[in-house]
């Protein structure tokens, strides 16, 4: 039998209100005042028309429900990568979820929470209290939002050592690093070594609710994704080494090693296949590659819609004509837990502002007849061409004239773009799939499948037997690239399948991408940029 510790315990944040606080939701707010944050420590109230007046010179745009910037470069010119936010408000507190990526391949989240006070006049966020949690999947914030009693809740991502770290943690702080990690080495011993901890082996997410009356974070429950980690050799022995830990001490592991058995796993996987909450079922169509160009925020629109009658279709499953039954929702999310492979549906979004469909018909067409000045002038005259540095107009010319970027280019704009903000595009769909959306996909090794009825072959070679057929499907390199044969790649699906497929048939997941964004009323490409 499962103790309802499982899934219930209190994580207690103290935190003090004023009574004269409002929402942040329609105010103005520019990210590089939560980049004071990073300068100053601790600090507890900004003043938020004098800082937006000291951050207007640099320019915002939306992406991926992110209000972001890009922080000017360092005096060495390299780039020190960008910062970005989403807010809700509920009663009196506002609640701001940021990403911050200081230029490398981390995206590491905070959670910031403040009251908005002072009025239209002098708008200030006071009482600010600022969470620094992880990179990603491992106690990345995967998202926050409103429960239906109207309070603030947020989910961290979690990895197998993130989920022992949660199970072992105080009660009293939200998911705290260094010391989550010591309390995991105390309960487990050497068996904590073991577990992985990397920022894209996500295994579930930790839900946490704010309850103004008392001022407290809730942990409400821990949901898992995939079950296959638990059955490691690493795992068991993490799971014996809590039992042992918690006898020996003579006191209460949350999860103790006795209670890991079939029917707690059923009991995990079957929590998780419960979308009667939207947002819940959006985060795992979106996580399964059919709606990861949407936002969880809990609300029925066409792309639900559209991504659950894709995720049906796929699965056999017949719709009713109520689509958003609980039941069938339901169905949908247990059949998917138990599929055995990855797929990143194509997604084109081009056509939602003719404008840009024009731009990249320019685009298209200066790249198909190699003409350098008709390129660059349809990026930004800072474009960066890399995490190091590179960029602006004559590195791009440098690297036009040498025949560089040319074949990427081409790839890229003749696949699918998708639109990221009011004002923001990337392209191509296989490489613009966000971090929180790839936790389960290896990025230095991952291939999409961009072609439906692409074979898996059992060698590299023309007319070789066919071993199985690949829709979309999001598989593994399992060798060097310069050891791969002219034309395929060795691949290894989820389900542990081996074979070639065509280089012609897929996409790298960290291949090259455009990040094109309107600017005063014109499009332009601001990074052409490869890599995780």
């Amino acid at each position: 039998m499962v103790s309802s510790k499982v899934f219930f315990f209190s994580v207690v944040l103290v935190l003090s209100v004023p009574s004269h606080a409002s929402s942040a939701e329609s105010l103005p707010i520019h990210p590089g005042c939560f980049d004071v944050l990073n300068e100053k420590p601790g600090l507890r109230e900004i003043e938020l028309q004098h800082c937006n007046q000291a951050y207007s010179h640099l320019p915002t745009h939306t992406y991926l429900g992110l209000e972001q910037f890009t922080r000017e470069t360092d005096d060495s010119g390299v780039n020190r990568g960008s910062l970005g936010y989403e807010t809700l408000s509920a009663g009196d507190w506002s609640l701001f979820r940021l990403e911050d990526n200081a230029g490398g391949t981390g995206v590491f989240s905070s959670l910031v929470i403040a009251q908005v006070t002072g009025g239209a006049g002098n708008p200030r966020l006071e009482n600010i209290s600022r969470y620094d949690l992880g990179d990603r999947c491992h106690f990345g914030l995967a998202w926050i939002g409103k429960n239906d009693n109207d309070q603030l809740i947020a989910a961290t991502s979690l990895t197998p050592a993130g989920f022992f770290q949660t199970l072992v943690s105080s009660q009293n702080s939200l998911p705290n690093l260094p010391h989550n990690a010591t309390r995991l080495k105390y309960a487990l011993g050497a068996a904590s070594e073991k577990l992985t901890a990397c920022p894209t082996c996500c295994v579930g997410r930790a839900t946490y609710e704010f309850s103004p009356a008392s001022e407290q974070w809730v942990l409400q429950g821990i949901e898992m994704d995939s079950l296959e980690w638990l059955e490691h050799a690493e795992t068991a022995r993490a799971l014996e080494a809590a039992d042992q830990n918690s006898r020996d001490r003579q006191e209460d592991v949350y999860i103790p090693a006795s209670a890991i058995d079939q029917s707690m796993l059923t009991a995990l996987l079957a929590r998780h296949s419960q979308p009667a909450d939207i947002r819940r079922l959006q985060y795992w169509l979106r996580e399964s590659g059919y709606y990861w160009t949407g936002s969880v925020d809990g609300e029925w629109g066409p792309k639900t819609d559209h991504a659950l009658m894709s995720a049906a279709k796929d699965l056999g499953i017949a719709a009713p004509e109520d689509r958003g039954h609980e039941h069938f929702a339901n169905t949908i999310v247990s059949a998917g837990i138990l599929a055995t492979r990855n797929r990143l549906h194509p997604v084109d979004e081009a056509s939602f502002d003719r404008n840009f469909e024009t731009f990249l018909d320019r685009a298209r067409q200066a790249v198909r007849d190699q003409e350098i000045e008709s390129f660059v002038r349809l990026t930004d005259e800072n474009v960066v061409l890399g995490f190091g540095g590179s960029g602006g107009h004559g590195d791009l010319r440098e690297w036009l004239q040498q025949g560089l970027l040319w074949d990427e280019l081409r790839a890229a704009l003749n696949m699918g773009a998708v639109k990221v903000g009011s004002a923001a595009y990337c392209l191509p769909y296989p490489a613009c799939v966000p971090a929180n959306a790839r936790e389960d996909m290896p990025s230095s090794a991952s291939f999409v499948i961009t072609a439906n009825s692409a074979e898996l072959l059992a060698a590299p070679a023309i007319g070789a037997a066919s071993i199985s057929e690949l829709d979309y499907d999001v598989v593994e390199v399992i060798a060097p690239v310069s050891e791969q044969p002219s034309r395929f790649y060795r691949v290894r699906l989820r389900n542990g399948e081996e074979g070639y497929v065509r280089k012609t048939e897929g996409y790298w997941l960290d291949g090259y991408r455009l990040e094109i964004i309107k600017d005063s009323g014109q499009w332009q490409i601001h990074s052409v940029l490869g890599g995780d």
